[in-house]
């Protein structure tokens, strides 16, 4: 169910510049840029997001959680770009700020 919604990272610059233009962070195509560079691909995935960022013109911040604690991160933490462990393969999901009530 989660690979029907989740993006590879192959696809993380493009990902990121979609999270950011559907949360009004940046102007609506302005990541089409490249896939994970071949410079960046083998790199781990924390400093691969970190280039994406740059190149999309945002900022990234590493956040850790406990489980116990993740229902309240995802309240709180849209626009995200989380990783996902799924079937082996890490995904990336794409959170959005809420709009309802908090």
């Amino acid at each position: 169910m989660i690979d029907a919604s989740a993006w590879p990272v192959e696809r993380l610059h493009e990902a990121l510049g979609a999270l950011a233009s559907a949360s009004g962070l940046a102007a609506a195509g302005g990541a089409s840029g490249p896939t994970v560079s071949h410079a960046h691909a083998d790199l781990p995935l924390d400093v691969q997001v970190d280039a994406a960022a740059r190149g999309t013109g945002v900022d990234a911040e590493p956040v850790a959680a406990r489980v116990a604690d993740c229902a309240d991160l995802l309240r709180r933490a849209g626009p995200a770009l989380l990783t996902v462990r799924s079937a082996g393969t890490v995904r990336l999901l794409l959170l959005l700020p809420g709009r309802g009530r908090r």
